[in-house]
């Protein structure tokens, strides 16, 4: 079972509602400000964004349920693939000029986070609750 599952899920929740506001943003004033190949830059970093905080969702609820390091992954996976992924490009939404290169790593950090919730799914063992037909 993830450590603190809890936090998992209000990280989750976090960049959720920050991807929600991101995107208001996004609608309504960025279209002013930036060209249309970094509003499309901002785009895709807001879309990775939005999965990021799905996956913290998800590794929340799993990380209650499910006994797997697999699922622990996950959660750094979609953390630190948060960061840099998004991070990333997100700068590079403001100023062509600056790049961390860290996009790369970020991207197959959120790649390998499901794929390690996958495994952990699979491959972990649930804890039993009377009232579920899971496990």
């Amino acid at each position: 079972m993830v450590r603190h599952p809890k936090s998992c899920f209000a990280i989750g929740a976090l960049l959720l509602f920050f991807a929600a506001a991101m995107s208001a943003w996004r609608s309504h004033g960025l279209v002013e400000l930036l060209p249309p190949e970094n509003l499309l830059r901002f785009d895709s970093a807001l879309q990775q964004h939005t999965m990021a905080g799905a996956g913290a969702l998800v590794v929340g609820v799993l990380g209650s349920h499910v006994h797997s390091r697999w699922i622990s992954l996950a959660a750094v996976c979609f953390v630190l693939g948060f960061a840099l992924f998004c991070g990333d490009v997100y700068l590079r939404a403001f100023s062509s000029s600056l790049t961390l290169h860290t996009a790369p790593f970020g991207g197959v950090l959120l790649i390998l986070g499901w794929a390690a919730v996958a495994c952990g799914a699979l491959l972990g063992g649930w804890s039993r609750h009377p009232d579920s037909n899971w496990g």
